[in-house]
């Protein structure tokens, strides 16, 4: 297997989602000024529902499209996460349209008090569902342009039906969760005669390869439900206990700070995907992790550690003042989102190499200890104690799980240690020189755009130089294993 090639895709479907993003990231001051907290917190809400539910509704089936061993298969197994998607997908609704009618206590978030709410839920949670196993099956056909194509359509019609629909509040939100999906997987090309098979999920077929790829369904859906409740399942906590306004803080922090990570991340894992199945020896897979491992620290540490000086600042310039609350929260966050995706890669040599009991008990502990002590500091204290919890336990399970599965691997772990803490000491002491000069222009001068701008210049020059250098010209060599 040639690395050059894998970093290749990784870099190419990288790109293209953070081109689609970009489109998300430009239109954010728009729409976080148009709605608001409350809006968005109750947005974050419905999100956070579909979120969990598309994941798990195909019981993880779609990560076997790429390892299947022949083109007819490999559309069978398609065709069997189409059919879970869509039948999950009503039983889920039925199940919340229960709940809401004879438990009400449970649902106490606003927007469920109206019925009318599953008709977005169900079809967007069928539609993403749907999308995930289309992008699989594109992956394994190597069709990296037709996802980016998808993505880009996705996010600019949300956010095209968001700006100009901003008067039906709420409802607008929904729409354009529900319209942007379906165009982006109708352009993806799911074929509507793939829709007939689905309606017989218990075909022979569908049984036979439901048994021959259950470690699917047995650890890697439990453990991605696992990872999911971890990011998703506090929004919907934070609803119940607290406002709707700090309920839309909650999700504009965590938006902001998981948004340049999750999505990169994401690609990484669909690239890598194909790419690894093919790699059976571990001490192969060891010495790919260390290389883009590395690549991922110049990536995501300058930036973070330059944003966390200055998280006041830019949440007012970029969200407004009615968004300025959010600083200190963004400081807590960003740190444990850049470690989750710096080795984000885990995660498929996990799956590639059939270890996903691993996984599932780690995701099983990080879940259960982040809800926990996020949930008891919110109850007892305030949000932002809350948040030092859930980003500090967080980051200590990533830290323990990485250690664990790198030593599997045969990586070099104190080597990787080495590199993170002079990448971090490094940009610890820039970023401290550059916030120290920015507070002295402020404290001298009333107008200070120039020296800022030239400051953010100076830093992006750096940070420039640092990827050219890092990521394009490094390339580790036997130091990888031991």
């Amino acid at each position: 297997m040639n690395k050059l090639s894998i970093f290749k895709r990784v870099a190419a479907l990288s790109t293209s989602t953070i081109i689609s993003q970009a489109v998300g990231v430009v239109a954010l001051p728009i729409i976080a000024r148009l709605y608001g907290p409350s809006v968005l917190g109750n947005y974050g809400v419905f999100l956070s529902i579909v979120s969990l539910a598309a994941l798990v509704s195909s019981f993880r089936y779609e990560l076997a499209i790429p390892t299947a061993r022949t083109e007819k298969e490999a559309r069978d197994i398609f065709v069997l996460t189409i059919s879970m998607t869509i039948y999950v997908g009503f039983l889920f609704g039925g199940v919340l349209l229960a709940i809401q009618s004879l438990f009400p206590s449970l649902l106490r978030f606003k927007p469920f008090e109206d019925i009318t709410l599953l008709w977005f839920l169900v079809p967007v949670i069928i539609l993403a569902g749907c999308y995930n196993s289309v992008m699989y099956y594109a992956l394994s056909r190597k069709a990296i342009g037709r996802i980016a194509t998808s993505k880009l359509i996705q996010v600019a019609s949300q956010v095209a039906i968001q700006i100009t629909l901003f008067r039906f509040g709420l409802n607008a939100l929904l729409l354009s969760s529900l319209i942007s999906i379906l165009l982006a997987t109708l352009n993806l090309g799911m074929s509507t005669r793939f829709l007939g098979r689905a309606l017989n999920p218990l075909s022979d077929r569908n049984i036979q390869l439901i048994y021959k790829y259950r470690d699917f369904a047995l650890f890697s859906a439990p453990s991605a439900l696992a990872q999911a409740l971890n990011s998703y399942l506090p929004t919907i906590i934070i609803s119940s206990l607290s406002s709707a306004t700090t309920t839309g803080y909650w999700v504009m922090t965590q938006k902001i700070s998981s948004l340049p990570y999750t999505t990169i991340s994401s690609s990484i894992q669909q690239a890598l995907h194909k790419d690894l199945s093919d790699i059976r020896s571990r001490e192969e897979h060891g010495k790919t992790l260390h290389q883009l491992i590395i690549k991922l620290m110049i990536i995501a540490i300058p930036p973070t550690v330059v944003t966390c000086y200055f998280t006041n600042q830019i949440s007012q310039l970029i969200l407004g003042s009615k968004w300025v609350s959010i600083g200190p929260f963004l400081q807590l966050l960003l740190p444990m989102c850049a470690i989750e995706f710096i080795f984000s890669p885990l995660q498929v040599s996990i799956s590639t190499l059939g270890l996903q009991k691993i996984g599932l008990k780690f995701q099983v502990i990080k879940t259960s200890l982040a809800i926990t002590t996020f949930s008891i500091s919110l109850l007892y204290f305030d949000f932002y104690h809350a948040l030092i919890m859930y980003a500090a336990s967080g980051i200590a399970c990533v830290f323990v799980y990485r250690s664990y599965i790198l030593k599997i691997l045969s990586v070099n772990v104190r080597a990787l240690n080495s590199h993170l803490a002079i990448e971090l000491t490094i940009w610890l002491i820039i970023g401290g020189l550059a916030y120290s000069y920015y507070q002295l222009i402020n404290a001298r001068h009333h107008s200070y755009g120039f020296e800022t701008g030239l400051l953010l210049t100076l830093l992006l020059g750096l940070y420039v130089v640092r990827l050219w250098f890092g990521v394009s010209k490094f390339t580790p060599k036997s130091q990888g294993t031991k």
